[in-house]
C-alpha cells in the first residue's frame, strides 16, 4: 500500500490563512481599502511569485501577501470563505471548482503558465525510468488527490511503464513544495517535483502527462488591485519571470 507522510504542522502560509478565516472578512477591510490583497498561490509558484509580488508592490504601492499551498487545499479554503482576492492554481480544475461554488469572476480566468515536472534526487541525476531501480526505496510526490503535480507525476510514471514497479514505494506529500523538502531532507531518495522549485532536476517529457495548465482567476470582484495583479502576471514582466523560473508560458 502507498504510505502517506503525516505532517504535524502545515506551512506558515496555510496557518496564516486559517487565522484570517477565523477572524472574518471585517478584519481585512482596512488592508482591502488600501488596495492590499492576499494571493492564494500553488506551491510551485514560490520563486516566481515572490519576485513578482515585490516588483508589483514597488510599481503600485499595494501590498501583496502570498499564501502558498496545494491547489486543491487552497480551493477548499476559498469555498469555505477564506479572504483571498486572487487564486493562482496549478490547474484549471480547481479554479473551475471555486467558480462553480460562486467564488470569483469567470471572465478573469486565464492560463498563465504551463508547469514542468522533474525528477529530483539529492547528489545524483536520476531519470524517470531509473526510479524503477529497487535501490531507490522511497519516492515522494505531491498527493494527486489535491495537487496537480502529483496527478501529473502518476500519469508520467504510468506512461513510462514504471508505475507498477514504484507504486509501493511512493510517499505522498501535502504539496509539491513539501515533496521537494522531503527529498532534500533525505527522507526520500528521490521526488517528482516542479521544475520551478528544482531547476537542476531531470526534466520529464511533457508528452508523458496531461498539460499542467496553470490557471489564475480574480476571486474578489470588488478589488481593482486583484485585477491589476492578474494582468501583471499575464503581462510581459510576469511572463518573463515565470519563464525564468522554468515554466512554459502561453504563446497567445
Amino acid at each position: 500500500m502507498t504510505r502517506r507522510l503525516r505532517r504535524v504542522v502545515g506551512s506558515v502560509g496555510l496557518v496564516a490563512v486559517c487565522t484570517l478565516a477565523l477572524l472574518g472578512a471585517t478584519s481585512v477591510t482596512p488592508a482591502h481599502a488600501k488596495g492590499d490583497i492576499v494571493v492564494a498561490a500553488a506551491s510551485d509558484l514560490r520563486p516566481a511569485f515572490t519576485e513578482l509580488a515585490a516588483s508589483f508592490e514597488k510599481a503600485t504601492g499595494s501590498k501583496i501577501t502570498l499564501s502558498f499551498g496545494s491547489s486543491g487545499q487552497l480551493a477548499q479554503q476559498l469555498k469555505n470563505g477564506a479572504p483571498f482576492q486572487v487564486f493562482a492554481s496549478a490547474s484549471a480544475q480547481f479554479v473551475d471548482d471555486v467558480l462553480s461554488a460562486g467564488v470569483g469572476d469567470p471572465k478573469t480566468k486565464e492560463v498563465y503558465a504551463y508547469g514542468r515536472l522533474v525528477v529530483f534526487a539529492p547528489g545524483r541525476r536520476v531519470t524517470l525510468g531509473e526510479l524503477a531501480d529497487p535501490s531507490i526505496k522511497r519516492i515522494v510526490i505531491a498527493n494527486p488527490a489535491h495537487a496537480p503535480y502529483g496527478k501529473a507525476a502518476v500519469e508520467a510514471l504510468t506512461a513510462a511503464g514504471v508505475y507498477a514497479a514504484v507504486k509501493d514505494r511512493l510517499v505522498l506529500a501535502e504539496s509539491v513544495g513539501d515533496a521537494l523538502r522531503i527529498a532534500q531532507s533525505g527522507n526520500a531518495e528521490a521526488g517528482i517535483v516542479a521544475r520551478s522549485l528544482a531547476p537542476d532536476g531531470m526534466l520529464v517529457a511533457e508528452s508523458l502527462h496531461a498539460p499542467i495548465a496553470q490557471t489564475i482567476v480574480v476571486t474578489d470582484a470588488k478589488s481593482p488591485t486583484a485585477r491589476r495583479f492578474v494582468a501583471y502576471v499575464r503581462g510581459p514582466i510576469g511572463q518573463a519571470a515565470l519563464a525564468r523560473a522554468g515554466f512554459r508560458v502561453p504563446t497567445h
